[in-house]
C-alpha cells in the first residue's frame, strides 16, 4: 500500500546471502533539527569540481540551496568541501541541530570515526569540521545512497557547469522537478 502510495522505490542491497531489498528514501530530519544534504562533482579531465548543497527543516521544507563552481584535485576533496561549505553556513545561522548527509561513504564513515586527517588538499579542511564540530549542540554525519542526495547532485552537477556562485533562498525553477520527486520518498 505505501509503495502505490508514494510511489516508492525498493533498491536491493548485496549485504547478505539472501540478497534482501531495502527502502530507500529521503525524510526529513529529527524535530528541531536541521538537515543538509550535501554532494561534491569532479571532472578528472578539467579539475573543475562543484559543490551542491540544500538545507531543509524538520517539516521537510526548503530553507535555502547553493551550488558552487571550485577547482579541486579530487572528488573526495570536492565532497569535503561540500561538508565544509554546508558546516560554515549552518554556524553561520546559528543552527545548533545539524544532520549532514551526503552521498559520500568513505568522507562520511571518516567522520563518523572522527578521524580528521586528510592529504595535502583535505587536511586543513577536515580539521576546520573538527573545530567547528563543538559549535553544534547535535551534529551527526549519514551516508544515503544518490537516490536520496538528488537536489544536492544537481546542484553540485551545477556548480561544476558554471563560473557563478549561486546561493537561492527559494529553488530556482530548474530544480523544482528533482525538489519535488526527493521531498518525500524517493
Amino acid at each position: 500500500m505505501i509503495s502505490q502510495r508514494h510511489n516508492l522505490r525498493i533498491i536491493p542491497t548485496n549485504s547478505s546471502p539472501q540478497n534482501q531489498t531495502i527502502l530507500s528514501y529521503w525524510s526529513p530530519p529529527r524535530s528541531g533539527w536541521f538537515k543538509i544534504n550535501t554532494d561534491g562533482a569532479w571532472d578528472p579531465n578539467t579539475s573543475k569540481g562543484g559543490v551542491g548543497l540544500v538545507t531543509r527543516d524538520s517539516f521537510g521544507l526548503f530553507l535555502s540551496a547553493a551550488a558552487m563552481h571550485i577547482n579541486t584535485y579530487s572528488a573526495e576533496e570536492a565532497e569535503i568541501r561540500a561538508i565544509w561549505t554546508a558546516m560554515k553556513q549552518a554556524m553561520e545561522r546559528k543552527i545548533t541541530a545539524l544532520e549532514i548527509e551526503s552521498d559520500a561513504k568513505v568522507v562520511v564513515e571518516q567522520l563518523k570515526r572522527k578521524n580528521y586527517c586528510g592529504a595535502w588538499n583535505t587536511d586543513a579542511l577536515l580539521k576546520d569540521i573538527e573545530v567547528w564540530s563543538l559549535s553544534f549542540e547535535k551534529l551527526s554525519f549519514n551516508y544515503v545512497p544518490r537516490v536520496c542526495n538528488r537536489v544536492a547532485h544537481e546542484l553540485a552537477q551545477w556548480g561544476k557547469n558554471s563560473t557563478t556562485d549561486m546561493f537561492w533562498g527559494t529553488p530556482p525553477v530548474w530544480l523544482l522537478p528533482v525538489l519535488r520527486g526527493d521531498q518525500f520518498l524517493c
